[in-house]
């Protein structure tokens, strides 16, 4: 998983969409409550979202578990 001040997301099984769980932990500080995701993070890519926008952080934290977490250490013994 990953997180920054407000989001969190935590993946179990890999760093696929459907295995992530996004949350954002000031309104839901109990993560009882996960976040709608986005399709796609085109507009993340193409920079059409901003950090004021909520797809914004479920992509940045997406890039982060995929690429800096521990996820990619396993994906690399594989």
């Amino acid at each position: 998983g990953a997180r920054n001040g407000t989001y969190k997301m935590v993946c179990a099984g890999g760093a696929d969409a459907g295995n992530c769980t996004f949350y954002n932990l000031e309104d839901d500080p109990l993560e009882e409550y996960p976040l709608k995701t986005p399709d796609s993070c085109a507009r993340y890519s193409d920079k059409s979202w901003t950090p004021e926008d909520q797809e914004w952080h479920y992509c940045r934290l997406m890039e982060v578990v995929k690429e800096e977490s521990y996820i990619k250490t396993v994906a690399k013994k594989e």
